[in-house]
């Protein structure tokens, strides 16, 4: 029986985050920094993220899905797409 390893990572994700985790939530649940999350952001391989605001500054949001994905596919050591 395969387990489905994002749905698994969705539960876990939800029980511990917001529905739009902020990006200081998500650095605390991930045990990293803000800074790090605005890195890989910048550079396309962090969680697919809502922008919420326009600007370099603009709020940003983390949906259960895109983090469950995300950390799915650094598991496997895969790319974020």
């Amino acid at each position: 029986m395969e387990i489905n390893t994002t749905a698994a990572l969705l539960e876990m994700v939800a029980e511990h985050l917001p529905p739009f985790s902020t990006r200081r939530e998500l650095a605390k649940f991930l045990r990293t920094t803000e800074h790090w999350l605005a890195r890989e952001a910048m550079a396309g391989r962090g969680p697919a993220m809502i922008k919420m605001s326009s600007g370099r500054s603009g709020t940003v949001r983390y949906s259960h899905q895109a983090i469950a994905e995300w950390l799915e596919q650094q598991s496997r050591g895969g790319v974020a797409a």
